[in-house]
């Protein structure tokens, strides 16, 4: 039986790395907050995940797509942003 879980990818910690060093230039794009908490998503760092995608909901309040980055975390046991 194929497992459902999967060990996280070398992928999510260099994507969680290049976005850390572009928000480190951009320190209010939103774009980048929400792009690095899917990163910490697929890594299964759930609680940074959520502070990302708050931080994003919290540049951009419109921005339906940090919302949407919040959902995930729900079934961790984390509140919505």
């Amino acid at each position: 039986m194929e497992t459902l879980l999967k060990p996280p990818r070398a992928s999510d910690a260099e994507a969680i790395r290049m976005y850390s060093q572009a928000i480190a230039g951009a320190e209010g794009d939103a774009t980048l907050f929400g792009n690095r908490s899917a990163a910490h998503l697929g890594a299964g760092l759930y609680q940074d995940a959520i502070l990302d995608a708050r931080k994003a909901t919290l540049l951009a309040p419109t921005w339906a797509k940090g919302f949407y980055r919040c959902a995930p975390e729900l079934g961790q046991g984390f509140s919505l942003c």
